[in-house]
């Protein structure tokens, strides 16, 4: 019995060790921090124009990020003016990069099950860089723009609240490892023993 717990234990050091210090996952980019927010306070703008078109209360949706952040009147205007803005700088660059996607995709329902998947269009990472500068154009325009109390109420936000609720993510690594094409599952159906 001791033995086996030896063994069990042995074994389960060598598998912790070969698998290196326990990480946590890599932080989050304060541009993909602050696109969360541009983009929710751009949502907040939309929503509470929905609602006062319908002639319902809207002050609540509108000011959340002003409450919740803490910020003067002053302060927040800037801040919605460049999420806005940003808002819709990136939701063009999305539509472009979603018809680049959309035409490789079509390639990919093409492949033939084994074959070799092209590589991705490097266009899509040039297009990812041109977004990360759009949001990060967008951050120094806080900079000029909110006084230094103000940033800071925003930035602390930004850190402390807001990347509770966001992670990264590494891409499936079923495609990517292999390089080829997923295989379609076979069929269930029954087969008469005389096909073949």
């Amino acid at each position: 019995m001791t033995r086996a717990l030896c063994l069990g234990w042995l074994t389960c050091a060598m598998v912790l060790a070969q698998s290196g210090p326990q990480s946590r996952p890599p932080a989050v980019p304060d541009h993909v921090l602050y696109w969360f927010l541009f983009d929710h306070i751009s949502t907040q703008d939309r929503l509470a124009a929905a609602r006062a078109a319908a002639g319902q209360q809207a002050d609540e949706i509108k000011n959340y990020y002003q409450k919740t952040i803490g910020l003067s009147a002053a302060d927040f205007q800037p801040l919605h003016d460049i999420s806005i803005g940003c808002q819709v700088v990136v939701a063009a660059q999305d539509a472009a990069a979603a018809r680049v996607i959309k035409s490789f995709r079509a390639q990919l329902t093409a492949a033939k099950p084994g074959s070799p998947l092209p590589s991705p269009p490097p266009v899509l990472d040039t297009m990812q860089q041109q977004r990360n500068n759009s949001v990060l154009n967008c951050m120094d325009q806080l900079k000029q723009r909110l006084t230094p109390a103000g940033l800071l109420k925003v930035d602390t936000y930004v850190h402390q609240q807001l990347s509770r609720n966001v992670s990264t993510q590494k891409p499936a690594a079923s495609v990517r490892a292999t390089g080829t094409a997923p295989v379609k599952p076979r069929s269930h159906e029954p087969r008469n023993l005389g096909d073949k």
